[in-house]
């Protein structure tokens, strides 16, 4: 599935070790569980890139991106 394309993708460009996030862990309430399992919601996140790919059903409908952050949380924004 696209999932495993995605996956296999990153892992050869080398994005870095990936977690999958168990999003029923962070539903606050059975109707959240429930969405979660019919729509077949799944994250992916690669800490190291500061991406996390969110996929539907084995489908890749979202890419977020965000900035790293050091040692106290914070963000390291780019010098301009």
């Amino acid at each position: 599935d696209a999932k495993d394309k995605v996956l296999a993708a990153a892992l050869e460009k080398d994005y870095g070790p990936y977690e999958e996030a168990d999003l029923t862990e962070e539903a606050e309430d059975e109707d959240e569980i429930r969405e979660i399992e019919e729509e077949g919601l799944e994250e992916i996140d690669f800490e190291d890139m500061g991406l996390n790919l969110w996929f539907s059903k084995g489908v890749l409908s979202t890419i977020q991106l965000g900035p790293e952050f050091d040692e106290h949380d914070s963000p390291i924004w780019p010098e301009a």
